[in-house]
């Protein structure tokens, strides 16, 4: 009988943080959403906000009018960001993974000879996969711009041959990658 209430109990609380992370992703995309109301009068949207939250993962969001000419801007989002985001290249194109360090079990890995990626990869769990669904290059858009929102605690990598972190001016398959604090920068402010 106290298994049952152990359980209950455990049930109730990851019930209870799934909710609030639902809520909290909602209101940073809503905030986000308020960032880019801004540019409304310039801007050319694609998608709404609802359509901003469960597009694929990169699709374009709007254009953005620049002096030089028109910016594309697409918008990478997972709800979880208390891990590492990965763009992996495989031979169909681009995929987008958000992973997790396992903090409930601990394993303990042999370092010897091994990258700090190698460790790193096996140590994480895997939240979400899913197709990263950049637009082609277009020579419309002076910038084809990929707004990384909100930003991912641990990191953003690209693995290719390699694992290379990247930053905010960093290319990927022609697309800028911008964190939202430097979005702000370059086109609000």
């Amino acid at each position: 009988m106290i298994l049952l209430y152990v359980a209950l109990f455990f049930l109730y609380i990851a019930i209870t943080y799934t909710i609030y992370k639902i809520i909290w992703y909602f209101v940073k995309m809503r905030a986000f959403w308020a960032m880019l109301r801004e540019l409304r009068n310039k801007t050319t949207f694609k998608r709404g906000f609802f359509g901003m939250l469960f597009s694929p993962k990169g699709a374009p969001l709007c254009e953005i009018p620049t002096p030089d000419g028109v910016a594309e801007v697409s918008l990478l989002s997972f709800m979880s960001v208390h891990g590492r985001w990965n763009i992996e290249k495989t031979k169909d194109g681009y995929v987008v993974e958000a992973r997790r360090k396992q903090t409930f079990f601990y394993k303990v890995y042999n370092h010897a000879e091994q990258p700090w990626h190698a460790t790193d990869y096996r140590r994480e769990n895997r939240f979400r996969r899913c197709p990263l669904a950049l637009s082609p290059v277009d020579a419309r858009y002076v910038r084809q711009i990929l707004v990384v929102y909100p930003r991912p605690i641990v990191a953003l990598t690209l693995a290719t041959t390699q694992l290379d972190e990247l930053s905010a001016g960093d290319v990927v398959e022609g697309h800028e990658i911008l964190f939202a604090e430097e979005f702000v920068d370059q086109f609000i402010k």
